[in-house]
C-alpha cells in the first residue's frame, strides 16, 4: 500500500507578525532538556531586536544559576500567595464580574427609562396639541353658533318689520317671544 512520511521537524514554520515571531520562541521544540537542565535553543535566525533581547534574557536565566534560584523563588512565592489568597482573589473577581453584570442591567433599566420618559413626554406633547386643537374647535363653534343667532335676530328683526305676526317668526327663527318683543 502507499504510504508518505512527513518530517514535522523539517517543515519551516511560516512567521509573518512580530506576535507570530515573539510566540514561536516559546514553542515546546525549543526547549531542550538534558538531566535536571533546561535551556532555550531557538534554531531560527533572528532578525527582530525586540526578539533577539527575549532570546539573550531567557539564554542568560537558563544559564545562569542564581537567576535561575530567583525565579524558582519568585514562582514559589506567587503558588504560596495564591494559597493564601486564591479563594479571596477568585471571590472578588466573580463579584467583580457579578457588579459588572449588575452594573451592565441598571444601565439597560435606565435606557429603557430614558425611552420610557421620552416616549411620556411624546404623549404629553400630543394630548397637549389635541387639548388646543379641541380648544381651537370648540371657541370655532362658539363663533358659528353667535353668527347663527346673530342671523337669527337679524331674520327676526326683518320679518317683524314686514309684519310677521310673533308666533309664526317664532316658529321661523326658534328664538322666544320674549326674544322677538325685546327686538
Amino acid at each position: 500500500h502507499t504510504a508518505y512520511f512527513v518530517q514535522t521537524k523539517r517543515i519551516k514554520p511560516s512567521l509573518n507578525t512580530r506576535l507570530d515571531k515573539l510566540l514561536s520562541i516559546f514553542e515546546q521544540a525549543n526547549f531542550i532538556s538534558e538531566r535536571e537542565e533546561t535551556t532555550k535553543d531557538y534554531a531560527l535566525s533572528v532578525d527582530d531586536p525586540d526578539v533577539e533581547a527575549v532570546l539573550d534574557i531567557l539564554k542568560h536565566a537558563a544559564g545562569d544559576a542564581a537567576t535561575r534560584k530567583e525565579l524558582d523563588e519568585e514562582a514559589y512565592y506567587q503558588h504560596a500567595v495564591y494559597g493564601m489568597f486564591g479563594k479571596q482573589y477568585e471571590t472578588m473577581e466573580k463579584q467583580a464580574k457579578e457588579i459588572a453584570a449588575a452594573n451592565l442591567k441598571i444601565e439597560e433599566a435606565d435606557r429603557k427609562a430614558e425611552e420610557a420618559d421620552r416616549k411620556a413626554e411624546e404623549a404629553d406633547r400630543k394630548a397637549e396639541e389635541f387639548k388646543q386643537e379641541t380648544e381651537a374647535a370648540r371657541q370655532e363653534i362658539e363663533a358659528a353658533n353667535r353668527r347663527e343667532e346673530e342671523l337669527k335676530r337679524k331674520f327676526a328683526l326683518k320679518l317683524k318689520k314686514d309684519g310677521t305676526p310673533p308666533a309664526e317668526i317664532a316658529e321661523l327663527t326658534g328664538l322666544s317671544a320674549g326674544e322677538i318683543e325685546k327686538l
